[in-house]
């Protein structure tokens, strides 16, 4: 029969076979919901941080994208290439229009 453990320094799960495991390191009492890391076991119960602690506490994302000289030739490019393509499905169009009325003449 598998037991469920938990290390006391995170709370991080781990399944064992045994009864028996190192009680220094590890307890059988399950970390409440709720509680973010940094999480530990002080001998009786879970001590842990609230949300609304833990997410003062990482780091802010706060990514500003300024497009530089790269992306706007790119993206003049692509636009470019864009209206070539049309350009040239139209001609393609012209040209096969013009074939027909050549060949209905003959």
């Amino acid at each position: 029969m598998y037991k469920q453990i938990f290390n006391k320094a995170n709370g991080a799960p781990k399944l064992i076979e045994s009864e028996y495991f190192d009680k220094e390191q590890f307890t059988d009492i399950q970390p409440p919901n709720g509680l973010y890391q940094p999480i530990h076991f002080d001998g009786d119960k879970w001590i842990g941080t609230q949300y609304d602690e833990w997410i003062k506490l990482q780091p802010k994302e706060d990514v500003e994208l300024i497009p530089d000289k790269k992306d706007e030739i790119i993206a003049n490019l692509s636009i470019q290439v864009l209206e070539t393509e049309t350009k040239i499905s139209s001609l393609q169009e012209d040209v096969a229009n013009l074939t027909i009325q050549l060949l209905e003449r003959e």
